[in-house]
């Protein structure tokens, strides 16, 4: 069917690895703040329900070592939406825990918030 509608699955991991890509970008930017540190992320509930909630709710992601999942050339593609290299995935846990907090929250389709799920990191 070239040139046609495709379509296929995605990787359980792809999603979590793009979270934790985006929770890394935000501590990186807090780092040059000397208050507390909490990240806030904001996913859009058709998305949580198909993509996030079953691997955070049975927390696929160990907060205090925090990695990528699945295999590496599954996460590697996200390495390059950065515009430079930053130490992924080498920094990736350390960075993170670098935060005071991290909540998710789902925005409903009536623009209604709720909160799914908070980190609070040991200092």
């Amino acid at each position: 069917m070239q040139n046609g509608p495709s379509g296929g699955g995605i990787s359980p991991y792809q999603p979590i690895n793009y979270l934790l890509l985006r929770v890394y970008e935000a501590a990186r930017q807090l780092r040059r703040t000397m208050s507390r540190r909490s990240v806030i992320v904001v996913i859009d509930e058709i998305a949580w329900n198909g993509r996030f909630d079953a691997q955070i709710r049975h927390d696929w992601i160990d907060w205090a070592k925090p990695q990528f999942l699945g295999h590496r050339c599954e996460w590697e593609s996200l390495l390059s939406l950065q515009k430079r290299p930053t130490g992924l995935p080498e920094n990736l846990g350390a960075t993170i825990r670098e935060l005071d907090s991290i909540t998710m929250v789902v925005q409903g389709a009536a623009f209604e918030f709720r909160i799914e799920k908070e980190i609070c990191f040991e200092k």
